[in-house]
């Protein structure tokens, strides 16, 4: 299997043990752009693992994995309009020009992501000083 340079492969659930509500704790104690983009990273990435996993359970596995999909798909899509939210606000004062529309939502945060140390590896959120 061939790999781009810059693919992340997760070997593991990135927040086994963790809830929603545990990582709304940690960012309201962490409210600065820098604890957003991790918090970000973090649901992301637990949503994409989780995501991933649907096509292979059945039931009762299935309903039990679609409810903490479905929990943290909400959660990721609250961070989402944050993020956004913050980049249209730069559009705003003229201090940036992010395209905010007609791209996928992981394309519009990305700049917001990579000034805040992250980057992309293959579709997970990953910190760019870790290779």
């Amino acid at each position: 299997m061939d790999f781009d340079n810059n693919a992340v492969v997760l070997t593991s659930e990135p927040l086994k043990g963790f809830t929603p509500a545990d990582m709304q704790k940690w960012l309201r104690e962490n409210d600065t752009e820098n604890g957003l983009a991790s918090v970000f990273a973090s649901v992301h990435n637990q949503t994409g693992w989780l995501g991933h996993d649907l096509d292979e359970l059945n039931e009762p596995e299935l309903s039990v994995a679609e409810a903490a999909y479905n929990e943290w798909r909400k959660f990721q899509e609250v961070l989402y309009k944050k993020i956004i939210t913050i980049l249209q606000r730069e559009n705003d004062a003229g201090f940036a020009n992010h395209t905010i529309t007609e791209k996928g939502l992981h394309y519009v945060v990305k700049p917001f992501m990579e000034r805040n140390g992250y980057r992309d590896g293959g579709g997970w959120w990953v910190n760019g000083d870790k290779k």
